[in-house]
């Protein structure tokens, strides 16, 4: 099993679902099975917990040069009991300069059950593709870092075009069968 920077998380879980899994994919050209791999189901840990209410954040297309602002309302929520303090949000990676966070940044704290709303913006330069990361820092039991990936592609194209000179054709006839 592969170390993955996005921790996965089943949500409505239940203890009796502990136990041995395996992955079967089937398609026109065989079924593979992934090797057993060892589920255990626990009681989270007391205190503030942070949880996303979406696990990416896609900006889909837009042309080079202009902006989006998308409004998430709610996007982080305090599920524990005490209070979650956020340190930090900040975006990292190498394409970061073309997302920001316009409202809802900063630190703060939340009290159990509260929500609090971000709004960031893509701005595509050049890179067709972009892709950055939403960083929060914070005391959660889940984490002292909680990632989102942020992405977007800008749709602008360059067309070249080139002239041709076909010479000239005098008096022809065109037939076709």
């Amino acid at each position: 099993v592969s170390q993955s920077r996005y921790p996965t998380t089943i949500s409505q879980t239940q203890f009796a679902d502990s136990g041995v899994y395996h992955c079967v994919l089937t398609n026109a050209c065989g079924t593979v099975e992934s090797d057993p791999i060892k589920l255990s189901v626990i009681q989270p840990p007391a205190g503030p917990k942070l949880t996303l209410s979406v696990n990416t954040i896609d900006f889909g297309c837009i042309d080079k040069n202009t902006v989006k602002d998308t409004t998430l309302t709610s996007l982080i929520k305090n599920d524990g009991e005490t209070q979650l303090t956020i340190s930090s949000i900040t975006i990292s990676g190498s394409q970061k300069a073309n997302f920001s966070i316009l409202e809802g940044g900063g630190s703060f704290n939340l009290d159990a059950g509260a929500t609090r709303t971000l709004k960031i913006q893509f701005k595509p330069e050049d890179k067709k593709f972009n892709t950055a990361e939403l960083v929060i820092t914070s005391n959660s039991t889940v984490g002292a870092e909680t990632l989102l990936p942020l992405s977007g592609t800008s749709c602008y194209e360059e067309v070249l075009t080139s002239k041709y000179d076909f010479g000239s054709i005098e008096n022809a006839i065109v037939t076709g069968k």
